[in-house]
């Protein structure tokens, strides 16, 4: 799969993550593969924009990276902020190209691309709680 296609895939989860409930994995699906790019050198850290949402109302920065034709956001770590310029704030200056595909081609592809350990799921424990007998205050649930 080329660079294009990752990119692309990347914007079409990340557009689909913001609307998406807080205990969906997208946002981990692009952090995981933007983070591959950079290490392979595939994708560069452009500099650092004041976020438009900061958390708790403190200001905080996040990394403008580019992938391809496209810019990303994602949050910065000290290094980042030690090193890269301040860029400011946001702006429409740039716009990402409006991109159709489905979110199961996307995530496939990004998927596809970082291997299935992708997210940090805990397995669920089977209890079986069929032969403990509840010996507490309760008479309801004593007798």
């Amino acid at each position: 799969m080329s660079l294009e296609d990752i990119a692309v895939a990347i914007y079409i989860v990340n557009k689909h993550a913001k609307v998406a409930a807080k205990t969906s994995d997208l946002y981990s699906i692009k952090q995981k593969t933007i983070k591959r790019l950079l290490h392979e050198g595939k994708a560069q850290k452009v500099g650092l924009h004041f976020s438009t949402n900061p958390r708790l109302s403190q200001q905080h920065l996040d990394v403008l990276v580019k992938v391809g034709h496209f810019m990303f956001h994602i949050p910065s770590n000290k290094l980042d902020r030690n090193t890269l310029p301040v860029l400011g704030e946001r702006n429409d200056l740039f716009r990402n190209p409006k991109i159709h595909m489905s979110l199961k081609k996307a995530k496939s592809i990004l998927i596809s691309y970082i291997g299935k350990d992708y997210t940090n799921k805990k397995k669920r424990k089977h209890h079986d709680n069929s032969g403990i007998n509840y010996k507490g205050l309760s008479t309801f649930l004593n007798s």
